[in-house]
């Protein structure tokens, strides 16, 4: 830990996003400061929020408004989403904040990460879905330097709901119709 220095949540986040994301200095929004990355089949956000609304109910209305009035999803590709939320003053990660995170993709788009951090008591809580993602890096990222600056920082994962461990447990029978003619080897399989 290096400590106690002022932290530049925006720096931080561009060197983060440097070569993954651009940041989006022409969308203007108060208190509000967005990377994305935008092609053919992918759609991802960054955003930086430096001032929360009191409730988490209030928080995610507020964040799907402003990123859906910005960033809207297309039928053909989704949307996924980190935030980081400056929050006054909290004393811990509150449970209100769990079902934020999405633990599956969602029509709106999916929110997959969210970082509260709180200056004035040097804490940082982040929450994570239990998938790993492309916005992944830049969430330990930004919880790393946040370590190293002296933060105290915890970071809990949202796990499958029940729909999500059925669905990944299951595991479909090989058809031999559908087999590759190229084997696990490498090798081309004998055929009769």
């Amino acid at each position: 830990m290096t400590g106690g220095g002022p932290i530049d949540l925006e720096q931080e986040l561009s060197e983060l996003t440097a070569g993954t994301l651009q940041p989006r200095a022409d969308v203007r929004e108060a208190n509000w400061h967005f990377w994305e990355k935008r092609n053919l089949n992918l759609h991802r956000v960054v955003a930086l929020c430096t001032y929360a609304p009191p409730t988490a109910r209030e928080l995610e209305t507020q964040v799907r408004e402003t990123l859906g009035g910005h960033f809207p999803c297309a039928w053909w590709r989704g949307l996924g989403f980190g935030v980081v939320i400056e929050v006054r003053d909290v004393a811990g990660f509150p449970e209100e904040y769990r079902p934020l995170v999405d633990g599956r993709a969602n029509p709106k788009g999916t929110w997959q990460w969210v970082i509260l951090v709180s200056r004035a008591r040097r804490k940082a809580w982040g929450l994570h879905t239990w998938i790993e993602g492309y916005l992944s890096p830049i969430y330990r990222g930004l919880l790393r330097r946040l370590d190293e600056q002296g933060f105290e920082v915890t970071s809990v994962r949202k796990e499958k709901d029940g729909l999500m461990r059925l669905l990944t447990a299951l595991k479909p029978e090989r058809f031999p119709e559908f087999e590759d003619d190229v084997g696990e080897s490498g090798r081309p399989l004998d055929r009769p």
